[in-house]
C-alpha cells in the first residue's frame, strides 16, 4: 500500500513539471514525425539509389542501357534514378558530396565489346564508397541488369542457377519505418535524464528527510519510484505508437509485445537513473551524469545505426559482442524482431533473458548507489 503512496507521489511530482513530463513523454513523437516528414514519403528503391552515368560510347548500346536502367523496377517502382550529362569531373564532385550512389563510366568500346567486336575486353568503371550500401546495392543490381542487357542483344537465353528470396515483410520497407524501433527504444531510454532530475530533486529539496521521518521504508520508496518509471515508460509508448499509426507506420507482429519490450528496457533507464542520482548534488550535475549514462546505451546498442560486427565468442551458436553487455542493445533486437519482422516471442528467448537480467543488474546496482549515498546521510 506504501509502494502504491509513492508510485502517486512520484506522477504527481512529474506532473507539477510540465515541462519535463512533456519533454519525457513527446520526444519520441516528435522524432517519429521528423522521421515521417524525412524519410517516410519514399518513392521507391529509386529515392535511394541515384547513379550518375558518364557515357563515353562510340556506338548506340551505351544510351540503350542507360534507357534500360531508368526502366528497371524493383516491387513495382524504379529500381534508380538515373542522372547524365556531367563531364567525368563534375560527376565525381557530386559522388564525393554524397548525392549519389555511385558513378558509372560505359567506356568508348562497350556497344563492340558486347556485339563481340572489340578483341581485347572492356571495363565498365563503378565508381563509389564499398562500405556504404547504397553503393552495394546499385552495384549488384547493375551487375544483373547488365547480363540481362547483354544477354538480350546476344541472344543468350540460359538461366542462372540462382535464386533470389527476401525475408518475410521486407522489400517494401522505408528508412522512416527502419527507424522506429530504434526511435521508441531511445525515448524510453530518455527516462534515464528524467528520472536522475525527479531523484536529484527531492534530495535538494529536502523530501527525502520528510520521507525518512515518516518511517516509510526505503523498498517502498524506491519502488514506488521504479513502478511509476515504467506506468510512465507505458504512457509514452502509447503515444509514441499512437502518431506512427496516424502517419502511417503498422508494426507486422503484435504491438501488446512491442510495449512490453519497451516496458523492460525502461526498467534498465529507470536503474540508470538510480546511478546519475546517486552521484548529482543538483539538477545539472543530474543532466549530465544522465547523458552521459544514456548517450551509450542508446548509441553503441544499434538502436539508431547498426553497429560494427566485434565478436567476442560464441556459445550455443550466439555470437557475443561487446554490445551486448547493455540490455538496450537486446531490447533493440527484439524490437526489430517484432515490429519490423513480425516474429513471437517465441523466437525471443535469448533477447528476452539478456534484457531481463541485465536490466535487473543495472537497477540492482543503482538501487545500492542510491542508498549508499543518498538515502544513508539523511538518517
Amino acid at each position: 500500500m506504501k509502494t502504491l503512496i509513492f508510485i502517486r507521489k512520484t506522477l504527481l511530482e512529474l506532473w507539477r513539471s510540465p515541462q519535463l513530463i512533456l519533454i519525457y513523454l513527446l520526444f519520441p513523437s516528435m522524432m517519429v514525425l521528423m522521421y515521417s516528414f524525412a524519410y517516410g514519403q519514399s518513392s521507391g528503391m529509386a529515392s535511394y539509389l541515384t547513379v550518375l552515368v558518364v557515357n563515353q560510347d562510340e556506338g548506340q548500346l551505351g544510351a540503350g542501357f542507360i534507357e534500360a536502367m531508368r526502366e528497371a523496377e524493383f516491387d513495382g517502382k524504379a529500381a534508380f534514378t538515373v542522372m547524365e550529362g556531367f563531364s567525368p569531373r563534375q560527376a565525381e564532385i557530386m559522388l564525393n558530396e554524397g548525392k549519389a550512389a555511385m558513378l558509372v563510366t560505359l567506356p568508348s568500346k562497350f556497344s563492340s565489346a558486347i556485339l563481340k567486336n572489340q578483341p581485347e575486353p572492356v571495363q565498365i568503371e563503378m565508381l563509389g564508397d564499398p562500405l556504404n550500401d547504397t553503393y552495394a546495392f546499385a552495384q549488384s543490381f547493375l551487375r544483373g541488369l547488365l547480363q540481362i542487357y547483354s544477354d538480350k542483344l546476344t541472344g543468350w537465353q540460359q538461366e542462372l542457377p540462382t535464386k533470389i528470396e527476401f525475408l518475410p515483410n521486407t522489400g517494401t520497407l522505408n528508412d522512416f519505418q527502419v527507424g522506429m524501433p530504434g526511435i521508441v527504444i531511445f525515448g524510453v531510454l530518455f527516462g534515464v535524464i528524467t528520472n536522475a532530475l525527479l531523484l536529484t530533486h527531492e534530495r535538494s529539496d529536502g523530501t527525502i528527510k520528510r520521507i525518512r521521518l515518516s518511517k516509510a521504508r526505503a523498498a517502498h520508496y524506491l519502488g514506488g519510484i521504479t513502478l511509476a518509471g515504467l506506468i510512465l515508460s507505458l504512457v509514452q509508448m502509447a503515444i509514441t505508437f499512437g502518431v506512427a499509426a496516424l502517419v502511417g507506420f503498422k508494426p507486422v507482429g503484435s504491438l501488446p509485445l512491442a510495449i512490453g519490450i519497451g516496458v523492460l528496457a525502461g526498467l534498465s533507464a529507470t536503474g540508470a537513473g538510480f546511478i546519475a542520482a546517486a552521484f548529482s548534488k543538483n539538477e545539472g550535475e543530474a543532466t549530465g551524469y544522465g547523458t552521459a549514462l544514456m548517450v551509450p546505451l542508446v548509441f553503441l546498442s544499434g538502436s539508431i545505426f547498426p553497429m560494427p560486427i566485434a565478436e567476442w565468442f560464441s556459445i550455443f551458436g550466439q555470437s557475443v559482442q561487446p554490445y551486448d553487455i547493455m540490455p538496450s542493445t537486446h531490447a533493440a533486437r527484439a524490437m526489430s524482431k517484432v515490429v519490423l519482422y513480425g516474429q513471437g516471442i517465441n523466437s525471443l528467448g535469448y533477447e528476452l533473458i539478456m534484457m531481463i537480467l541485465l536490466s535487473l543488474v543495472i537497477i540492482v546496482i543503482g538501487i545500492w548507489l542510491y542508498q549508499r549515498n543518498v538515502l544513508s546521510e539523511t538518517r
